[in-house]
């Protein structure tokens, strides 16, 4: 019996089987906890593709603009540019990158910077704040550096931006307030690169000595887009004849018969050519019998009186026409919808199209629309009589006109050229800063074309005014109706049927 007993407590129990609570085969709880596993899934994907697209758009171009006029995309002219470059540059930011980020309309210009890193390797995007950094502007000793300025180098090159520069302003006359416009980021940068890129950059030449009309805005527009600028008195100083280009501008005293010849020789060049002579007229100046017989023997006559249009005009003054067609191969493909502004403009005619190698071509004219009023010399006080009259000339007129000499120079076809414009207010500095203005692209892109040289590229700021929404009293009431009461309701009948549904579940 003590045998049978001990052998028994020697044998092992057999333990028991574990049983899952009954709950965890519930239905719900199946179901649950799939959802949740689901869940959590889904979440950390969905951290770890936010991740990998952040680190990925730094250095890519994966997002979309959906703006009506892409105010914060790169144009496909400066990708185009800027994928041939093969040298680094830096952009650097002289700000912490979320005082762009927050900062009204700059956040676009930040986007658009961006985006010249994410299309080419060698461009660097840096964000420096010069309070942290206080050692960054001694680098820059001739430069005169605030908060949110650009600095773009390559090198030993480099160009400053101030951060004003990025947008496009308009001034109200009445009230002094400013509005931004336009944003000319990409302009800026694509200049730049141009600038610390560049083997040489041209120098022009701006005559003086003749009392001619104030040039600043011409040559801040010029120097903006790497064109050196010297003034120079044709009569005391002689010409530069490493300048590729002289700008005349207005001049109320007229060149004497030597400055002519100095000016026929600049342009022959020792018979090397490649040079042009850049002659503005205004209708208010006086006769300039010199200065005009130089633009005629080149082909192009400098008319007298105003040209006016009553029906294509800009704002109220029928002196502020604008223009009804340019000549693609010198101002480019222009934006669509966008015009030049040609107030108080002097008519030039075309004497010849071929003659002695030399040809001629219009530039900008003026719609048929538009007339002549001469009353023999224009000023304030005639201005005041103007009546527009049925017998007045009609147009169109030519009023920037180009003559391009042709001829060889050893085995090289070599040609130089004279440019004749008849306004001064054609660069005004308030046209010029016109988004909705072609003037200033007019104006490079023609003298990219007859100089020879690529400051870049050029591209029209883009448009920032604020566009409002038309609709109508009918339209309003189907938004109401839609968004606030029929759409609110589906969503609750539908949440009413999963819920009902899963509960008899």
């Amino acid at each position: 019996m003590a045998k049978q007993e001990q052998k028994n407590e020697q044998t092992p129990k057999t333990s028991k089987k574990w049983k899952a609570p009954a709950f965890v085969h519930q239905r719900s709880f199946r179901y649950g906890s799939a959802a949740t596993a689901f869940t959590i899934i889904f979440i950390v994907a969905v951290i770890l593709v936010n991740v990998l697209v952040t680190a990925l758009s730094a250095r890519f171009p994966l997002s979309a603009d959906m703006t009506a006029n892409h105010k914060n995309q790169l144009s496909a002219k400066s990708i185009s540019y800027i994928q041939k470059i093969n040298q680094d540059i830096n952009i650097d930011i002289l700000a912490d990158q979320s005082a762009y980020t927050n900062a009204p309309n700059y956040n676009s210009c930040l986007l658009i910077m961006q985006q010249y890193a994410q299309h080419n390797s060698h461009i660097h995007i840096n964000f420096i704040n010069l309070d942290k950094s206080p050692t960054y502007a001694a680098k820059y000793p001739k430069e005169t550096l605030s908060a949110a300025d650009i600095i773009v180098s390559s090198g030993s090159n480099y160009k400053h931006i101030a951060s004003s520069d990025l947008l496009t302003t308009s001034s109200d006359s009445t009230t002094g307030s400013s509005t931004v416009t336009g944003n000319n980021t990409e302009q800026q940068i694509d200049t730049a690169i141009a600038y610390v890129t560049a083997k040489s950059l041209p120098t022009v030449m701006v005559s003086s000595g003749h009392n001619e009309t104030d040039s600043s805005s011409l040559t801040s527009l010029m120097q903006k887009n790497n064109y050196q600028i010297e003034t120079k008195n044709l009569s005391t100083d002689g010409v530069d004849q490493n300048a590729k280009m002289i700008i005349i501008n207005a001049p109320t005293a007229d060149f004497t018969a030597d400055e002519i010849t100095k000016l026929d020789t600049f342009l022959t060049n020792g018979g090397k050519y490649g040079k042009t002579v850049f002659l503005v007229f205004d209708p208010q100046q006086a006769s300039m019998p010199n200065l005009e017989s130089f633009a005629a023997k080149w082909g192009i006559g400098v008319g007298t009186g105003v040209v006016y249009d009553t029906t294509n005009r800009y704002q109220d003054s029928y002196f502020n026409v604008l223009e009804g067609q340019t000549n693609s191969t010198y101002v480019g493909t222009l934006q669509s919808g966008l015009h030049a502004y040609l107030s108080v403009c002097r008519p030039l005619s075309l004497l010849f199209n071929s003659q002695d190698g030399v040809t001629t071509a219009s530039i900008v004219a003026t719609e048929s629309t538009s007339k002549l009023w001469n009353p023999g010399t224009v000023n304030s006080s005639t201005a005041s009589s103007f009546q527009p009259a049925d017998s007045d000339k009609a147009g169109p007129f030519n009023v920037f006109a180009v003559a391009t000499k042709t001829a060889t120079s050893g085995s090289e076809s070599v040609k130089s050229n004279v440019l004749v414009l008849g306004s001064t207010n054609f660069f005004n500095s308030s046209v010029i800063a016109q988004s909705s203005l072609t003037n200033s692209t007019i104006l490079l892109n023609t003298l990219s074309n007859v100089i020879g040289f690529n400051p870049g590229i050029t591209v029209e700021a883009k448009d920032l005014t604020s566009q409002a929404l038309t609709i109508t009293s009918g339209q309003a009431v189907a938004i109401v109706v839609i968004f606030a009461i029929l759409l609110p309701i589906a969503v609750l009948v539908t949440g009413l049927v999963i819920w009902l549904r899963r509960r008899h579940q």
